[in-house]
């Protein structure tokens, strides 16, 4: 019976949700909520056919950060083509690093605006200091999966499908466990700088992020 009366609240929230301003003030309350609920209603919305609603519970998710990308991950590989590029495209704003394996398998989709989105929004978080999670969740993907990704990443940021590249080649850095890892962004490895690979897990160097020409001159 609880069941029936939450889902009659939610389809009359639906319904009263007409006009833009309308549409503008539910978001809103939502957003300024934060409750487990009006978190599940901002997720609803993002299935709404309407680009304007979606576009503005987008930007309350992203507001709202790390506590919204939790309940949005599981978006990424199910429910309507436009819902899950408004999912993959809040977790790539919010730079969301465990977002990149479903990443990875949503840029295989059949949609083309799902797997672009999803290569956008992986080349992003890559960007946001996660190169080696980028290349971590690529390490298995299909040879065709891992051009896009590349593509896409230098298309983002120039520099960037390199730093991919050369993580992606460390055979022993892309099989360390994940408690090895203990700082994938130490020594600037973000910025396209060298890194210590004994930083990151105390076995050696590694250099990333060298640009092409320059590994070329040398």
């Amino acid at each position: 019976m609880a069941d029936d009366k939450y889902s009659s609240l939610r389809a009359l929230e639906a319904m009263q949700v007409r006009s833009l301003e309308g549409k503008k003030e539910y978001v809103a309350s939502l957003e300024a909520r934060g409750d487990e609920q009006a978190l599940s209603l901002l997720v609803e919305c993002l299935c709404d056919e309407s680009g304007y609603l979606r576009d503005l519970a987008e930007r309350a998710l992203v507001r709202v950060g790390d506590r919204a990308a939790k309940v949005l991950l599981p978006h990424l590989t199910q429910g309507l083509w436009f819902t899950r590029v408004s999912v993959a495209k809040v977790l790539g704003e919010l730079g969301y690093r465990d977002a990149l394996p479903g990443l990875v398998e949503m840029a295989g989709d059949a949609n083309r605006a799902v797997a672009e989105a999803a290569l956008q929004s992986a080349s992003r978080i890559a960007a946001h200091g996660h190169v080696v999670s980028a290349a971590r969740a690529l390490f298995h993907a299909p040879s065709e999966r891992v051009r896009e990704m590349l593509g896409a990443a230098e298309a983002y940021q120039a520099g960037l499908a390199s730093q991919v590249q050369r993580v992606l080649a460390d055979r022993e850095l892309m099989t360390a466990e994940e408690s090895e890892l203990l700082n994938e962004t130490a020594g600037g490895l973000a910025a396209g700088e060298g890194v210590e690979w004994s930083v990151l897990t105390g076995r050696g160097t590694v250099e990333t992020g060298v640009p092409a020409a320059d590994r070329e001159a040398g």
